[in-house]
């Protein structure tokens, strides 16, 4: 309900407007008088008015002077200005004081209810807008953290995507992106003995306690790659030695998370970039440093720049390497064994490679048959268990010919785990993707990677396999779906454009609505015109 405040010196018109309406059927329930502007201040000062009526001359204090008050003390209170036909051009100017509207004197019963009928009718709709975005507000602010780690996520970990937008975004999320230049550090999270349950409660805590030890002018948030923390450091903030102070915030947090929840960490620094557009470059190379755990063991921070390890990853043989995977998943055992023959002679040509750097060289093969193992829905026991011997064994081996003997028997293990899966239906798998699609399409959260995960797949491995089965990418098919729930709801329900895009899995509308024009031809509104013409 409103309260309405009516300004004029002449207690008969006051009453006269009070008696001549029905305001409780335009939602009006509580209603002032004043004999002038100044009193009229003072009734606002001390009540809640939502709706002003006042007459342009008065004593003392007349309607304009009164409405230019208004206007800049009180701007949620809507004005209008009873006027004369000699003062008509009088009150037209007063629109720029922020009225907004005016009514002719004299004012017939028939005419006020109406004219007010209108400016209720628009009061309200101002108010549920108000309210709209209150929502959206709070919303926001709940879900800031989550909208932080996804911006983050996206401009900090992928190549890909439009980076000077990823910074708007990430600006209007409170995220500083001013400085020159940065460094990437990850942290892997040592979690395996921790329930599956208990594990996001652990990484929330893992992060809040990395936030603390860093403070607020650098970010820390949770990766897509299960159990990892990204700590972004701005270098400015950290002074001329930038590099060092970075190693040494992350040897305090690893002991902070040792001693607070007894959690283990590895962590790994990336080199230092100038610019948002170089982020993935440092986040891979802490990626690269945080994997050294596999042979030069945890609990410890690895320094991308660190001499050792910038040699190591200038002999990777990466092309070999790929040789070596495409053979597992679609070459025979002759391939493998050709392609071990080639690692087997680039590293032979490597002169100067260290007994360690060698045996770091082949756990990170190992790493690479892992990686490649994760686009399958299921390993098999045997192959998870030579890859994990592996890890030990390499290190106790002094002959390399035993090592890359050893990748070979792994590489053929993980090929039959390939060709296993290909014999397997995948047209199940997209029909159980389908119905997944059918039961989450609402949800706001869902997404490839969701889909993936439910039905125990990688989201590469899903991917291409939507698009091959379907023709489709599993985006458009998911925007489809919702598109079709949303044709339903316009035709059949008269919910709002806003609680439609809620429903169907959209956290913006005007997205909701481009998408839907590009789906239908036609705005939800016109689609919902037609539908009912």
């Amino acid at each position: 309900m409103y309260s309405l405040l009516l300004v004029d010196d002449e207690p008969l018109i006051r009453g006269g407007i009070r008696k001549i309406v029905d305001w409780g059927s335009l939602g009006v329930d509580r209603i002032y008088e004043a004999g002038d502007g100044e009193e009229a201040l003072e009734i606002v000062r001390t009540h809640p008015i939502n709706l002003v009526l006042t007459d342009i001359v008065m004593p003392f204090m007349d309607g304009i002077e009164l409405t230019g008050i208004l206007h800049r003390d009180y701007p949620e209170i809507s004005v209008i200005i009873a006027t004369g036909h000699e003062d008509f051009e009088y009150a037209r100017q007063s629109i720029d004081l922020g009225v907004c509207s005016y009514i002719l004197k004299p004012i017939g019963a028939k005419n006020l209810y109406s004219k007010m009928s209108e400016i209720m009718a628009g009061i309200r709709k101002e108010d549920e807008n108000r309210q709209y975005i209150n929502r959206m507000r709070s919303q926001l602010v709940k879900n800031l953290p989550i909208i932080r780690s996804r911006y983050l996520n996206e401009i900090v970990c992928q190549d890909q995507g439009d980076k000077q937008q990823l910074v708007r975004q990430c600006r209007s999320a409170g995220i500083d992106f001013s400085s020159d230049s940065y460094i990437v550090g990850l942290l892997n999270l040592e979690l395996d003995a921790i329930a599956d349950e208990d594990v996001p409660l652990y990484v929330f805590s893992c992060r809040n306690i990395a936030q603390e030890c860093l403070g607020e002018r650098h970010y820390v948030f949770e990766s897509n790659l299960s159990k990892k923390l990204v700590i972004l450091f701005r270098c400015d903030i950290l002074g001329d030695d930038a590099r060092n102070t970075a190693y040494q915030v992350m040897e305090i947090i690893l002991k902070a998370l040792d001693n607070t929840i007894h959690v283990k960490a590895t962590g790994g620094l990336g080199v230092e970039v100038s610019g948002p557009d170089q982020l993935p470059v440092s986040f891979r190379s802490a990626r690269r440093a945080c994997e050294y755990r596999f042979s030069l063991g945890e609990n410890v921070v690895y320094d991308i720049r660190d001499g050792s390890l910038n040699k190591l990853l200038f002999r990777y043989p990466a092309q070999e390497v790929k040789s070596l995977l495409r053979s597992i998943r679609f070459g025979t055992d002759a391939d493998i064994r050709e392609a071990v023959c080639v690692i087997r002679q680039y590293i032979k040509n490597e002169k100067q490679l260290s007994g360690i750097n060698v045996k770091i060289v082949l756990s990170e093969i190992v790493t690479d048959i892992l990686k490649e193992l994760s686009e399958l829905s299921e390993i098999t026991p045997r192959t998870t268990e030579q890859c994990l011997r592996l890890y030990s064994e390499i290190s106790q081996m002094s002959s390399l010919d035993a090592m890359l003997n050893e990748i070979r028997q792994t590489a053929t293990i993980a090929a039959e785990d390939f060709r296993r899966t290909e014999n397997t239906s995948s047209k199940a798998l997209i029909r159980k993707v389908k119905e997944c699609v059918k039961m989450h399409y609402m949800e706001l959260t869902f997404s490839l990677s969701t889909a993936a995960d439910q039905v125990g797949v990688s989201t590469g491995y899903l991917s291409a396999l939507f698009k091959k089965e379907t023709g489709m990418n599993f985006i458009k098919y998911l925007t489809d779906v919702r598109m079709e729930k949303a044709m339903e709801l316009l035709r059949g329900t008269d919910l709002r454009a806003y609680e439609i895009a809620d429903r169907i899995g959209f956290d913006n509308t005007h997205y909701f609505s481009v998408a839907f024009k590009k789906y239908t031809g036609m705005s939800p509104s016109d689609f919902r015109k037609r539908g009912r013409e």
